[in-house]
């Protein structure tokens, strides 16, 4: 149950990159977090958000960058990634940030925050869902290495 919160400078990306990168995040996320990624369910329960930052409102040591910056917001179940998950899913994203936008000319083009929610902690649908019912939800496993 990963949700992915990506936000960026207004117009920094259009609307077919913008929807490329949050289906290969989606993605990156699913592996690492050992669900299939072909599974429906996984799919369905993997939910992504694009926030835009209006021109003028970003400030990298007070001022506005020339480049644009990318900060990602990765919020998983307690327990779905583990110390080898977290620096993989964070690797592959930098990678995938660096196709999509180009590496940074200077300094670092985006932020990684992984947040992880207590097990018991994640509510739907008028129930409490545990990170065991996720997985078996979905068919997942686990993290360890990515497949």
């Amino acid at each position: 149950m990963p949700m992915i919160e990506v936000t960026a400078p207004e117009n920094a990306l259009d609307k077919p990159t913008r929807d490329r990168l949050m289906k290969r995040l989606t993605d990156t996320l699913l592996k690492w977090e050992g669900a299939p990624i072909d599974s429906a369910a996984a799919q369905a329960i993997a939910w992504t958000y694009y926030h835009e930052i209006p021109d003028g409102f970003f400030y990298v040591g007070g001022a506005n960058p020339s480049e644009p910056r990318f900060k990602l917001k990765i919020t998983t179940p307690e327990g779905a990634l583990n110390d080898e998950s977290r620096a993989g899913v964070v690797g592959e994203i930098g990678g995938i940030l660096d196709e999509v936008v180009g590496p940074a000319a200077a300094g670092i083009n985006h932020w990684v925050l992984l947040r992880e929610i207590k097990d018991g902690g994640w509510g739907s649908a008028g129930r409490v869902f545990r990170h065991e019912d996720i997985k078996a939800a979905v068919g997942g496993k686990h993290p360890t290495k990515a497949a």
